[in-house]
């Protein structure tokens, strides 16, 4: 974040029917963007979850940028 610079972190995570389907490269803290695909397939409920990180702090930002679900 060029505001707040590197002092946060954030967890994201992708979960179909409450199941985590998130990818591995997800679960790295990076400042890069990380394509995300995931299978949800058959799934009734996709949720895409964020979470304050490993040190509990707020100054961190996850855009879901053009999120979209692809038959």
């Amino acid at each position: 974040d060029p505001v707040t610079g590197r002092g946060g972190a954030a967890t994201a995570r992708v979960l179909a029917d409450g199941k985590d389907v998130s990818p591995a490269g997800l679960r790295q803290l990076t400042t890069e963007p990380v394509p995300v695909s995931a299978d949800v397939t058959g799934a009734k409920e996709l949720t895409l979850e964020v979470g304050y990180g490993p040190f509990g702090g707020v100054r961190a930002d996850v855009n879901w940028g053009d999120a979209k679900v692809v038959e």
